[in-house]
C-alpha cells in the first residue's frame, strides 16, 4: 500500500497550539522497479530527491538514538510489513513530491553549490546532501542558477533531467524581497556576524557580496507579552459565548490547572529575559510583532503558539496586474515559503564551524535534528506553473486559468507589470498571522520597542536590552522613585 509523510512543527507534543504541518500520500512503486530505480541518479536540489534526504535524515536518526530506544528501522520494520530503512527509497513513488524536504543534522557539514568555472560540458562536479540553511541556498542554486542546471544535467546518465527554465525568470528577481524568520525559540547568543552567516545563505549571497545592511533585509517576527495576554482574553470570551452553561467551569478547571504551573512554562515560546538582554542590537533591531493574520483562524482552545517558518516575499506591483481572471488579487505572493521545526538558534541554524580554512570556507556546524518542507514558487512557463501566495478569499487552494497566453504574459511580465498574475494558478498557504510584521521600533531614531516580547522566563527586568522594553522601563521608574 501507499505511505503518508508528515512533517510537523509541533515536535509531535499534543496539539493544543497554532503549528504546523504538511501531508502527503506516496503510492508504492511495482517491486519490479526496485532495482531500476535503486539504481538512477538522483539530482539533488529537486523535489524528486525527497525520497534520498528522507532515507538520510532517518539513517542519521538512527545512529545517534541511544541503546534501548527505537531505532527507525526497526519502526519501518514493525509498522509496514517487509520495509527497511535501506528499502525506503525505492519502494514508494517519493519522486511525485509537491515540495523540497529540507532536513537538519548534528555535525560538521560543508556546501555543496558548485564552484564557478567548472566546465559545463565536461565537468566531473558531484553534488552532496547539505543540510540547513545550506540545503536551502543549495536548492534555490539549483532552480535559479542556469550554469548550476547544466551541471546537474551533465551528471544524468539517462539525460531525463529538464535544465531549464529557471523556476524564478530573470526579470523578477528584483522582485525577490525580505527574509522574514518567524520561530518560537530565539537564542540568546546570536551577533552580527553570526546572524549575517545564516542570512547569506538563505539569501543566496555570496561572502563578496555581504554589506553593512545585509541584516535590513530580515526581519525577525516574535510575539509580545501583549499578544498572549489579548488571546487568553479571546479565548474565554469565546467559551462564555458559545458554551454558556460549561463557561464557568471550563474556565475554572483551566485556571486552576495553569495555577499549579510555573507562571512562565505555560507556552511553547522560549526566549529569557537574560537572552535577550544579552543579544546583539543590530539583532534586535530586526524583531517584529507577530499579528494574527485573521482572528477567525485562530483555535480559541490554546493562546499557545509552535508554528515555525521562513520565507520570502516576491515583492509585485499589484496596481498594474488586471483582473481579467476573475481572481481574487493575492495579498502576499511567495518566492519561497518553508514550514519548519527549526527555530532560531545556532544548533538549528548553524554556524561557522571554529578554525574552519578557506577551501571550507562555506562549512557549517549544527547540534540539531530538524525537518522541513520548502514551497518553492515554480514560473516556467508550464502548465504546472503555481505560485504561493497568502490570499484567503481564494475558493478552495487553486485559482487562476489554463490561458493559452501564460507564456507570452510570463515573458513580458516585469516585477512592475506582472501580467502573467491573471493566467498562473495560485496556492494559498494559511498563515496563521501577518506576513509583512510591524517592527518593534517604531522610531528609526531610537532603540526603544512598543511592546515587550515575550519572555518565558524574567530574572532581571533592568539590565542590558531589558532596559528597552516598556517593562523595563517601568521597572526603572518604580526603582527610581522607591531610592
Amino acid at each position: 500500500g501507499s505511505i503518508v509523510v508528515i512533517i510537523s512543527t509541533s515536535n509531535l507534543t499534543p496539539q493544543t497550539a497554532v503549528d504546523g504541518s504538511w501531508v502527503q500520500r506516496f503510492d508504492a512503486r511495482h517491486e519490479s522497479q526496485y532495482d531500476q530505480f535503486n539504481q538512477s541518479d538522483v539530482d539533488l536540489g529537486m523535489p524528486s530527491d525527497f525520497g534520498t534526504i528522507l532515507t538520510d535524515f532517518l539513517m542519521k536518526q538512527s545512529d545517534a538514538t541511544a541503546n534501548g530506544s527505537m531505532l527507525p528501522d526497526i519502526f519501518l520494520r514493525r509498522y509496514v510489513k517487509g520495509l527497511s530503512l535501506s528499502g525506503l527509497r525505492t519502494r514508494y513513488k517519493f519522486e511525485d513530491a509537491q515540495v523540497h524536504l529540507v532536513s537538519t543534522v548534528p555535525g560538521h557539514h560543508k556546501g555543496s553549490i558548485p564552484p564557478k568555472g567548472l566546465d559545463t560540458t565536461l565537468s566531473p562536479y558531484k553534488p552532496q546532501i547539505t543540510y540547513g540553511p545550506q540545503r536551502v541556498s543549495f536548492i534555490l542554486s539549483r532552480l535559479l542558477d542556469a550554469y548550476h542546471m547544466q551541471l546537474a544535467n551533465n551528471n544524468s546518465k539517462k539525460s531525463r533531467r529538464l535544465v531549464g527554465p529557471m523556476w524564478i525568470p530573470k526579470p523578477l528577481w528584483p522582485a525577490m524581497n525580505q527574509l522574514i524568520v518567524q520561530p518560537t525559540s530565539l537564542g540568546g547568543n546570536w551577533t552580527r556576524e553570526s546572524l549575517e552567516e545564516v542570512v547569506a545563505k538563505y539569501l543566496q549571497k555570496e561572502p563578496e557580496d555581504m554589506s553593512d545592511e545585509l541584516l535590513d533585509e530580515v526581519d525577525i517576527i516574535w510575539p509580545s507579552e501583549d499578544f498572549f495576554a489579548l488571546m487568553k482574553e479571546k479565548r474565554h470570551a469565546v467559551w462564555e459565548l458559545n458554551q454558556h452553561t460549561k463557561a464557568a467551569s471550563i474556565i475554572a478547571r483551566r485556571m486552576n490547572a495553569e495555577k499549579k504551573k510555573p507562571k512562565r512554562e505555560r507556552l511553547h515560546v522560549f526566549l529569557s529575559s537574560d537572552s535577550f538582554a544579552g543579544l546583539d542590537r543590530s539583532v534586535i533591531s530586526r524583531m517584529a510583532l507577530y499579528e494574527t493574520s485573521h482572528p477567525l483562524h485562530i483555535p480559541f482552545t490554546s493562546s499557545s503558539l509552535h508554528i515555525k517558518s521562513i520565507y520570502r516575499l516576491l515583492n509585485l506591483n499589484e496596481n498594474q496586474s488586471s483582473q481579467s481572471s476573475g481572481c481574487t488579487e493575492a495579498e502576499e505572493r511567495f518566492s519561497w515559503f518553508m514550514l519548519t521545526s527549526a527555530c532560531l538558534s545556532k544548533g538549528a541554524q548553524g554556524k561557522a564551524t571554529p578554525r574552519r580554512g578557506p577551501e571550507e570556507h562555506d562549512e557549517m556546524s549544527y547540534s540539531n535534528f530538524e525537518l522541513g518542507v520548502l514551497f518553492c514558487s515554480r514560473l516556467q512557463e508550464y502548465d504546472s506553473d503555481r505560485l504561493y501566495v497568502y490570499d484567503p478569499q481564494l475558493k478552495g487552494c487553486q485559482c487562476g486559468s489554463k490561458d493559452k497566453n501564460h507564456k507570452a504574459r510570463l515573458r513580458n511580465s516585469t516585477p512592475n507589470n506582472p501580467l502573467f498574475l491573471d493566467s498562473v494558478r495560485k496556492v494559498h498557504l494559511p498563515v496563521p498571522f501577518k506576513i509583512r510584521a510591524t517592527s518593534y521600533q517604531t522610531d528609526e531614531d531610537y532603540d526603544f520597542f512598543s511592546a515587550t516580547p515575550y519572555l518565558h522566563e524574567v530574572t532581571d527586568g533592568t539590565k542590558g536590552n531589558m532596559k528597552l522594553t516598556p517593562y523595563g522601563q517601568r521597572l526603572a521608574r518604580e526603582n527610581y522613585n522607591k531610592s
